[in-house]
């Protein structure tokens, strides 16, 4: 908890929530790869 000028603050940060920088750029290589997936489907309509 972090107070500044008595407002109480609560911090909203979790190892079990955070991620990775090698975990980023997999889940980045995965979104474009059904981004461009999905690009394709939607040509082919």
């Amino acid at each position: 908890m972090v107070s500044i000028d008595g407002t109480e603050i609560d911090a909203d940060a979790s190892k079990y929530r955070s991620v990775r920088y090698d975990r980023i750029r997999v889940l980045r290589e995965k979104l474009s790869a059904d981004i461009a997936e999905q690009m394709r489907q939607t040509e082919n309509v």
